[in-house]
């Protein structure tokens, strides 16, 4: 899991988690990713604009599925990026 504790975001955080899932399929030769975020998070955009540049995809979003400290129900979507498609966008986004 990765997380950012930076009120409004971090660019160094942005940069390192670039990095690490980099490293997770290019050094390591992990063949998919898979995450988790709350609908309602702002770092939505960001995801959703990773996704689109990398070849991942929206896979899933379920309703209602978590209780926060906030005391309300929030839901989630699942993202996804494959190997293939991550290094096919990727050799085009340099």
């Amino acid at each position: 899991g990765a997380i950012s504790f930076v009120p409004g975001g971090s660019v160094t955080y942005a940069y390192d988690l670039r990095e690490a899932i980099d490293n997770i399929f290019m050094k390591f030769n992990f063949n998919r990713i898979e995450w988790w975020a709350y609908a309602d998070n702002p770092a939505i955009r960001g995801y959703d604009a990773f996704i689109k540049r990398y070849g991942g995809s929206r896979v899933g979003y379920l309703h209602q599925n978590v209780k926060l400290l906030d005391g309300k129900v929030h839901d989630s979507i699942i993202y996804e990026v494959m190997r293939e498609n991550y290094i096919a966008h990727r050799k085009g986004a340099k």
